[in-house]
């Protein structure tokens, strides 16, 4: 009788732990892969494995939680028909909607404690992560190796690894990790954003592009813009609406002076 008691109360006790604590029935090391590639991204070459010790700024991106109603406000305050059309959001409202829930908040943290790592700096909105570890760190945490990878046109040098893994529990959780296996970079894709294809006559803008004017493979006009989206015979209906947004990606901006001599900007 006396051994069935104690049975039972040691059972009671580990059932009122595991109560208290879900988070350590979660195991950490059942991994599941997130990305992997089956051979190394063209235009790179493997220099070799990373030092251990080597630090690096890894960010993750948690799930947002309400993206599908940030994006039905941005088709609201983007549409002119809309009654909304131009009523923007604060900054603090798109915090709200971009926020991951609070599950995954203390799910990523807790993998993170779990490897013995404190959470660092987040973004306003919650949904990124930073903080500075080793690659000994990185390659533990997502079950993965991290090598040298260099660029055989810019000769820039980079670490990355060729999959990733993370534990089952946290998938749903995380959206990303950088770095990891996205290879991309600003001087290597600016290296590579023009191609010119010299066999027909014709030009291939990002290589995707073909039949426009061949000086709109080093320079981008009006003209090669309306080349380029079909849209030379468009003529706009709302003209007491419109509103023009001019981005500029990989060191390339729009020229000011430009803008006000373009005739189709007023």
């Amino acid at each position: 009788m006396a051994r069935m008691i104690w049975s039972s109360a040691l059972f009671l006790s580990l059932l009122q732990i595991a109560t208290a604590n879900p988070l350590n029935l979660k195991r950490w090391d059942d991994l599941e892969t997130k990305h992997a590639w089956t051979e190394i991204p063209r235009n790179w070459e493997l220099v070799g494995p990373a030092h251990p010790d080597q630090s690096m700024q890894m960010k993750i991106g948690l799930k947002q939680n309400r993206v599908d109603e940030l994006v039905e406000h941005l088709y609201q305050v983007s549409d002119p028909a809309h009654s909304r059309y131009g009523d923007h959001l604060s900054k603090a409202e798109i915090d709200a909607l971009i926020a991951p829930h609070p599950s995954s908040v203390e799910m990523v943290d807790s993998w993170l404690s779990h490897h013995g790592i404190a959470p660092g700096s987040r973004t306003s909105g919650g949904d990124w992560v930073t903080m500075t570890i080793t690659v000994e760190q990185a390659e533990k945490m997502l079950g993965t190796k991290y090598n040298v990878y260099k660029h055989t046109i810019t000769s820039e040098t980079i670490v990355r690894t060729m999959s990733y893994s993370l534990p089952r529990v946290i998938h749903e959780h995380v959206a990303v990790v950088a770095p990891a296996t996205y290879f991309g970079t600003m001087k290597a894709m600016k290296a590579t954003s023009f191609v010119q294809n010299t066999k027909g006559g014709d030009s291939l803008v990002g290589g995707l592009v073909n039949g426009v004017d061949a000086s709109c493979s080093t320079k981008i006009t009006p003209d090669c813009l309306r080349s380029l989206y079909n849209s030379s015979s468009y003529v706009p209906s709302a003209t007491g609406e419109n509103r023009l947004g001019i981005a500029g990606y990989l060191g390339e901006y729009a020229n000011h002076a430009d803008l006000q001599v373009c005739p189709c900007i007023q």
